[in-house]
């Protein structure tokens, strides 16, 4: 059940990601993988105050919210690879004897 009181989050991981990076600082998928990990096992744990509930909850949203443009820049570049690569294969290979 959730308690209402405040408890300090100023020292995780997931508070830092949530707002104090530049967004040209993206962290890689894996760190915010962990660190949303993280939060899912602190908001899974019973005894977490109301207000650090409702804080983690809104980090975890930054998070995904970063996963989420990370992923699609990704994505870009993955495009873009396989645009080049079938532009290399559109190129009639000329064997001589």
């Amino acid at each position: 059940m959730l308690k209402n009181t405040t408890n300090n989050t100023a020292s995780s991981p997931a508070n830092k990601a949530g707002g104090t990076k530049n967004n040209s600082e993206m962290q890689s998928l894996e760190t915010l993988t962990s660190e949303l990990e993280q939060i899912v096992a602190k908001l899974s744990n019973e005894n977490i105050a109301l207000d650090e509930g409702i804080k983690l909850f809104e980090q975890g949203i930054k998070i995904s919210e970063q996963s989420l443009k990370l992923l699609s820049s990704k994505q870009g570049k993955i495009t873009e690879l396989t645009k080049q690569l079938e532009k290399l294969t559109e190129v009639p290979l000329v064997l001589e004897d």
